[in-house]
Parts: C-alpha cells; sequence; structure tokens
C-alpha cells in the first residue's frame, strides 16, 4: 500500500500546496494514517480493493478547503469531473469513481444524513481522527486555520478552544458513523473529559511561536 499512497499523494499534492494551513499534504497523510488503523480495528485490513477506494477518497476530499463553506461539494465535483483520469490512474470503475465523490462530499463533520457507502464511513471517520488521551494537537490544528484565515494570535486561541469544544466535546456536532462511537468507547470517553478541561492557558506560546513561523502566519 505504500506505493499506492506515494501515487495518490503525488497526484493530488499541487492541490494541497494552495489550501488553508491545516488542510495541507500532511493532513492528507495523517488521515491515510487514521483509515489504515481503522481498517485495522474492524478487521477489514485485509480488504484491498477497500483500503485502495479510501485513500484515494482522502486524497481528494480537501482539495479545495482553501472555499471552506462548500469546500466538499467543489471536490465532490473535481472527483467527477476527473472520473477518466481517476478510472485510468487507479484501475477503478466509473462506480468507483462515484463512491469516491460521494465520500468527499460526506466526509465533514457537520454533514447530516446516512452515509452512501463504506468508503465516505471510513473516510469520515478517519477525518475525525483516532480519539486519544493528546488532545493538544486538536487545538494546536484549529488555530493554525484560525490564523491562517487572518485571526490575530488572541482571537485565534479563543476560536480554536471554541471550535475543538463545540466539534469534539461533550454533545458534538462532529458526524462520525454509528459503529465508530463503539469502536473508540473508551478513548472517546476519556478524550470528551480532557477537552472540557481544556483552556486557552493551556496553549503553549512556544508552541503557538513555532506554527505560526513554520506556516508563515505573522499577522
Amino acid at each position: 500500500m505504500e506505493s499506492l499512497r506515494k501515487r495518490i499523494l503525488e497526484d493530488v499534492a499541487e492541490y494541497y500546496l494552495h489550501t488553508d494551513p491545516a488542510h495541507r499534504i500532511d493532513h492528507i497523510e495523517k488521515t491515510m494514517d487514521n483509515a489504515m488503523v481503522i481498517l485495522e480495528r474492524l478487521e477489514m485490513s485485509h480488504q484491498k480493493a477497500l483500503i485502495k477506494r479510501v485513500l484515494i477518497a482522502i486524497g481528494y476530499h480537501d482539495i479545495w478547503s482553501q472555499r471552506r463553506k462548500y469546500h466538499h461539494v467543489d471536490a465532490y465535483l473535481e472527483v467527477c469531473k476527473l472520473t477518466r483520469h481517476i478510472q485510468q490512474y487507479y484501475d477503478v470503475t466509473q462506480e468507483d469513481v462515484w463512491r469516491i465523490a460521494h465520500a468527499c462530499l460526506e466526509h465533514r463533520a457537520s454533514f447530516k444524513g446516512s452515509y452512501d457507502s463504506l468508503i465516505s464511513e471510513i473516510t469520515a471517520a478517519a477525518d475525525r481522527g483516532i480519539p486519544s488521551a493528546e488532545v493538544a494537537s486538536l487545538f494546536y490544528r484549529s488555530y493554525v486555520y484560525a490564523r491562517g484565515i487572518g485571526k490575530d494570535r488572541e482571537l485565534a486561541k479563543l476560536h480554536c478552544v471554541e471550535h475543538i469544544k463545540e466539534k469534539f466535546g461533550d454533545g458534538g456536532y462532529g458526524a462520525v458513523p454509528v459503529w465508530y462511537n463503539t469502536l473508540f468507547a473508551t478513548e472517546l470517553d476519556q478524550r470528551k473529559t480532557l477537552i472540557a478541561n481544556f483552556s486557552v492557558h493551556d496553549l503553549d506560546d512556544a508552541k503557538l511561536d513555532e506554527l505560526d513561523k513554520a506556516y508563515g502566519l505573522t499577522s
């Protein structure tokens, strides 16, 4: 699968040169890692055809994230437009491309409704991440996003804490497949408690300096 990952990352690399700082190619690599963990937990790591389609969907799911509000629709349309390329480049069927396009459309935390296929479910679950006790990274990534859209440091700090609590805290809106909550029940309970207790004062200024420098966030 390593060669497939490399092929996908090379295929989509140009898109992620222009996305917001929180949705660059490193996010795609991390989401692919998450998908492999999920597939292992679901005892599906032997299903090579499924893995291929999930990884392709992850590769494309955030390609237009600089237009945040409708980026899921834009990604869906782009995949549909590239049907022939994706079919030939990855040796998949037209129906596979449709499933991949729907996974892009349905990946957002704000998604409401029924997922189109298991490809959509795993893509969305991988994008939500693997819950763990290390919650600070969620806040720092949200901080990078807020800075990338023009907020100054203090506003970005407030934004990231509020956003992560709303998205991943108790009663959070982050959409996931039903099985995700069962698969990670223990980890999710622990994470919700840690997120509830996290505040702006837990953000390390030295880490924020490092992130600002790494992403060229100077305003």
